[in-house]
């Protein structure tokens, strides 16, 4: 099974960053700036999310996650003339299909929560900074890769079996932290 890493991560900023510039670029006469706006970070987006859930374990569930996002975005972008809540709402989906796809548990969802809001961020600070588009987006998607790193299951109420348990008990035990701590490394 293929895993996410970070060089993939790294691969798709390059790309996002220098589509999202070409678009602008080419189509800044052609169209309004906020419909062209909203239009390519639509499109990044969607290819983000398609490339999480490649590269997802979950098989199940992959055509829904993109007609409901599809709807969404179709929604918000008429409903909303805001383009920051209009992008706000965009990341939280990237957020909550990300919680849903690769992690087990609530901890590392909530740490994935905080990179996804200090990536927002960066990428604000790097467009008011720079005025650059390709900056902003490769900020975003650069800080996005490192999800990777985000443990998958991060539970707290990890308990040794007491002495009393018999001997199988204990080898399987120790057998999962031996695969735990050789699939770590």
């Amino acid at each position: 099974m293929k895993k996410m890493t970070f060089n993939k991560g790294l691969m798709f900023t390059f790309v996002a960053s220098l589509f999202a510039t070409i678009c602008f670029s080419v189509l800044s006469g052609v169209l309004d700036s906020d419909l062209l706006i909203k239009s390519i970070s639509s499109v990044v987006i969607f290819f983000y999310l398609v490339c999480l859930m490649q590269y997802s374990n979950i098989r199940t569930g992959r055509l829904t996650v993109i007609l409901i996002w599809s709807i969404i975005s179709i929604v918000l972008a008429y409903l909303t003339d805001s383009f920051i809540l209009f992008l706000m709402l965009q990341i939280l989906f990237i957020w909550l299909i990300r919680s849903l796809f690769y992690y087990s548990g609530v901890i590392a969802p909530l740490i994935d929560l905080c990179l996804t809001i200090f990536s927002l961020f960066i990428a604000i600070w790097a467009v008011a900074q720079t005025n650059s588009l390709f900056a902003s987006v490769w900020c975003f998607f650069l800080f996005q890769a490192t999800f990777v790193y985000i443990p998958e299951n991060l539970r707290t109420d990890k308990k040794s079996p007491s002495t009393s348990e018999n001997t199988f008990e204990q080898s399987f035990y120790r057998a999962k932290i031996a695969v735990r701590q050789l699939s770590m490394k």
